[in-house]
């Protein structure tokens, strides 16, 4: 009795190739969402593969792009923050796939560093009522009775900011308009800053007393 032979499937030489080769033409879909300081969405990113501009974030912070290209490539995207905020220093690598049925496209997220951020600088001054505060030679505040304030600013990452309390209209307080001084963060942040016045001491007076000549009683 003879063996059973395998069941064997043809194809032609042309179609077994089309078969090993993936479509090159096939699209994928995905979103490219941006977000900015604060982790808030951030429009106006532009991305490039290559030197070729794909589109822009809009107000949402989102893009959607259609990359042709076989399942499974990696295609690098630059990408390009507006001029307030720094750019990747490395491209974003996506991968082309396709999900399933019913699934969102794949979402790949992007953060734009600002090169400005926002800090609120709490001031405590010890005796230091009703002083004037300055940033930049400009007035951002005043300590109130019990010499505390509260100030927003916004200054670039790593840049000394200094505070000035103004004592000009209380001169017998030590140390004399005083800067206080801090190195910005890479984020926006609270700072605290502290400084203790003091009045040197009031020369003490002594009077002086005149006497008359004394006189001797016999």
């Amino acid at each position: 009795m003879k063996a059973a032979l395998p069941l064997l499937v043809l194809c032609s030489v042309a179609a077994c190739a089309d078969a090993a080769i993936p479509d090159p033409a096939a699209s994928y879909a995905l979103t490219l969402s941006a977000t900015g300081e604060e982790h808030d969405p951030l429009s106006g990113v532009r991305v490039f593969a290559g030197d070729e501009l794909l589109g822009a974030t809009e107000e949402d912070g989102n893009l959607q792009l259609e990359l042709q290209g076989v399942e499974g490539e990696r295609v690098p995207l630059r990408i390009e923050c507006p001029e307030s905020f720094r750019s990747p220093p490395q491209p974003l690598v996506v991968g082309l796939w396709q999900p399933g049925p019913g699934s969102p496209a794949p979402t790949f997220e992007v953060e734009c560093v600002p090169f400005v951020h926002s800090y609120v600088v709490g001031i405590s001054a010890e005796n230091g009522a009703h002083l004037p505060i300055s940033y930049l030679n400009e007035p951002v505040g005043e300590t109130d009775d019990f010499g505390v304030a509260h100030v927003v600013l916004r200054a670039p990452s790593q840049e000394q900011v200094s505070l000035t309390l103004d004592t000009s209209e209380r001169p017998e307080l030590r140390p004399q308009s005083p800067s206080l001084a801090f190195v910005a963060g890479e984020s926006s942040e609270l700072v605290l800053l502290q400084v203790k016045f003091v009045e040197p001491p009031r020369p003490v007076r002594t009077r002086r007393v005149v006497q008359g000549p004394i006189e001797l009683k016999h």
